[in-house]
Order: structure tokens, then sequence, then C-alpha cells
């Protein structure tokens, strides 16, 4: 029963109030104008891209160690260790995934008109 409301209640719980501080940072610079026209609506597409790869970045690693640890930790129990080796494999397939969904955003902005040299330090901090 425990185990039942830690998954239902507490561990949803926990995530949003360590991820919604971070969505309202970010959410601070997303729109820079009041008038926002072409180019802007391209640099927000941008940003909002580039926000999205640095976040998943540090919740992709969080994930290798949990699986990192579940294999460590199987023991004799090969149960553990096939799912320790799945979730690897679905990481690093998703975050490959996700890095050429980027790409291929990247390219068509640049191909529509957004300037380039944006990089993904620029999208983060401003301009140089």
């Amino acid at each position: 029963m425990k185990k039942n409301i830690f998954k239902k209640i507490v561990a949803p719980l926990s995530a949003a109030i360590l991820f919604v501080p971070v969505l309202a940072l970010a959410a601070t610079d997303l729109v820079p104008c009041d008038e926002c026209g072409y180019q802007d609506f391209l640099n927000i597409i941008n940003k909002v891209m580039t926000w999205l790869i640095v976040i998943a970045g540090p919740i992709s690693a969080i994930v290798f160690a949990y699986a990192g640890w579940l294999l460590m930790t199987s023991g004799d129990n090969p149960s553990n260790r096939s799912k320790a080796k799945g979730i690897f494999w679905k990481v690093l397939a998703g975050y490959a995934i996700m890095l050429i969904a980027w790409l291929v955003v990247r390219q068509v902005l640049v191909s529509l008109g957004i300037k380039e040299g944006y990089s993904i330090l620029e999208g983060l901090f401003g301009p140089k």
C-alpha cells in the first residue's frame, strides 16, 4: 500500500516541486517583445527547442545512473539485469532521437531565415 501511494502521489508531487521553478525561469525570457515579428517567432521556437535539449541531458543522466545502480545491485537476479539493460538502451535511443529531431528543426529554422551563428549558449544566455 505504501509503495502504491508513493508511485501515485509522492513521486509526481516531488517532481513538480523540483521542475516548476525551472519552467518558470525558462518562461521569463521566452517572449522578449510586445509586437513580435517573423524573426522573433523563429527565435522563440529555437529557444524552446534549445531549452528542451538542455533539460533532457540531466534527466537522462539521472535515468542512466538509476539503471547503473539497478545493474550493480542486481546480483544473481537476471530480471533486474535485463531491466537495467533495457533502460540503458531506451534512454540512449530516446536521447539520440531527440538530438536528431533538434538537428532537423534547427536546419528548418536556418532555411527559414534564422541567423546562421545561433548557438545553444546564445539561445540560453543571450547574445555574446
